[in-house]
């Protein structure tokens, strides 16, 4: 008979996977995109440039809040987001340069897109190491959810056999 995994590692190991199948994905995307395999479009620069200027913001202020707000604090990891301020930094910078005139340039795009998705890919392969080791706080929130169950479950099936155990007396 197999032997059941203990709920805390395979919390773990879910977003380890996770952290670790995301970074594969994206860092084969700018390897495709490097080589030529993804060719170079316009319209994709375009896509990319709006959908990024606005996430590139959204991390700059998520950092911000998590830097300045103790409840946010408690609740996410400093680290995570303050790996991916660079991140946020870049992308705002770089997608100016391209609304500015610089999406012309193909080599410019080609490689400040690469160097983003590159840079995803190694801090979320670094996350997911790291986090596996030492997990995120709603990590650790849903490993004690878990636990609260499983003493419930317990504390539910003793009462159930207790009263059980009563009844039969109450019978004899």
């Amino acid at each position: 008979m197999k032997k059941k995994m203990d709920p805390t590692k395979k919390i773990k190991l879910i977003f380890f996977i996770e952290y670790i199948a995301i970074a594969i994905i994206v860092i084969t995307v700018a390897i495709l995109r490097m080589t030529g395999v993804i060719s170079y479009s316009s319209r994709r620069v375009d896509i990319f440039n709006w959908i990024t200027i606005f996430g590139g913001s959204w991390i700059i202020i998520d950092a911000a809040w998590a830097i300045f707000s103790s409840y946010r604090r408690k609740k996410t990891s400093l680290l995570d987001k303050l790996t991916l301020l660079p991140l946020g930094i870049y992308l705002v910078i770089f997608d100016i340069s391209c609304f500015a005139g610089g999406k012309n340039d193909t080599y410019f795009t080609l490689y400040g897109v690469c160097a983003a998705l590159l840079y995803v890919g190694v801090v979320y392969l670094f996350q997911g190491i790291y986090h596996y080791y030492y997990p995120t706080p709603q990590v650790l929130e849903l490993i004690k959810q878990d636990e609260e169950e499983k003493k419930k479950k317990a504390l539910e099936a003793e009462v159930t056999s207790i009263e059980t155990k009563e009844e039969k007396k109450d019978i004899e």
